[in-house]
């Protein structure tokens, strides 16, 4: 019997990376209110992803003013190598 695949959760403490692969959900009001808060908890402490998310919608709203259709898809998904540049600005961690 073959059962849905899981939805992966974000953890009750994300780090910076979590906390990006969940933006475009978080974004679209799809992922569930607990983690949502936690989402938020995270982007209140954390300036770099406070940046990056205010950067990530203003970005949407610039292209959904310039074309009112469906959002591009690589919109939907932050690229990699965003993840990679918000690692190397936080830098390591202890």
């Amino acid at each position: 019997m073959n059962h849905p695949a899981a939805q992966p959760q974000l953890p009750e403490k994300p780090t910076c990376e979590q906390c990006v692969m969940f933006l475009s959900d978080y974004i679209d009001g799809t992922i569930p209110l607990a983690q949502s808060r936690t989402f938020d908890s995270h982007t209140a402490r954390c300036p770099n992803c406070r940046t990056f998310l205010a950067n990530y919608q203003r970005i949407i709203s610039a292209l959904l003013a310039s074309n009112p259709g469906e959002i591009p898809s690589l919109c939907r998904e932050p690229p990699l190598r965003v993840i990679e540049a918000i690692r190397l600005a936080i830098g390591p961690r202890s």
